[in-house]
């Protein structure tokens, strides 16, 4: 594969272009906001919002990360994510008919045909189901796992660094509070403890380095770690 069909590839369904390409130097134009405001000198396109949120009817739980592609009538296509309450917002959508999808890990995808309005906002809602599953009347949901594991594979998906993203719903509750009884259950940690009667986890060490070169964030601010 060469370097120009891996970018192609790489911008699919999202609002970037190559614009031009001179063999050396490869420039990408959005065609989001610039195709929506631009057809010819004078000439201007209406265009519209589109708003929503994405949950899970069986738990009542609003979706994060979930991925909604949009392609309007004239092929043009944006990509967005939804935020910590589910909502998403589409922006620069030109007037007429157009697809929304979307998607999330788990899930079958669901699609929704929308008509925008110039100058309005329109709210297009979703609601994921499992595959195979239909939509029904008011009922009690025993939930397990799987949410929990949908969630932590989406945020790892739209995560900009390396990250191992993992539900403590997989492994039920932590022992006597202690989040080392979790951290042994991930893949490239290494767990110690103090020996003898007490067998409570007390080091952590990845990949194999000893537990001083481990730093712990919580909540974005530093632990110190026992050496």
């Amino acid at each position: 594969m060469d370097v120009r069909t891996a970018l192609r590839r790489l911008i699919a369904g999202t609002p970037l272009r190559i614009d031009t390409d001179d063999g050396q130097i490869i420039t990408l134009r959005s065609a989001g906001k610039g195709a929506a405001l631009r057809k010819k000198a004078g000439e201007r396109v209406e265009v519209g919002v589109i708003v929503g949120r994405v949950i899970d009817p069986a738990t009542g739980e609003y979706k994060r990360d979930a991925i909604i592609r949009l392609i309007t009538a004239a092929g043009e296509r944006q990509t967005v994510a939804s935020n910590e309450g589910g909502e998403f917002r589409i922006l620069d959508v030109p007037t007429g008919s157009a697809k929304v999808t979307v998607s999330f890990t788990g899930y079958a995808d669901q699609a929704s045909a929308v008509q925008v309005i110039a100058g309005k906002t329109v709210t297009l809602d979703f609601a994921l189901l499992a595959p195979g599953e239909e939509a029904r009347g008011p009922e009690i949901v025993v939930t397990g796992g799987r949410e929990g594991d949908a969630r932590a594979i989406m945020s790892q998906r739209r995560s900009m660094n390396i990250t191992n993203n993992l539900s403590s719903e997989s492994f039920g509750e932590v022992s006597e509070g202690n989040v080392g009884e979790f951290l042994k259950f991930m893949p490239g940690v290494v767990t110690q403890n103090q020996g003898g009667a007490d067998d409570t986890v007390r080091y952590v060490g990845l990949r194999g380095l000893p537990p001083e070169y481990t730093s712990v964030d919580r909540r974005g601010k530093r632990t110190p770690v026992a050496g």
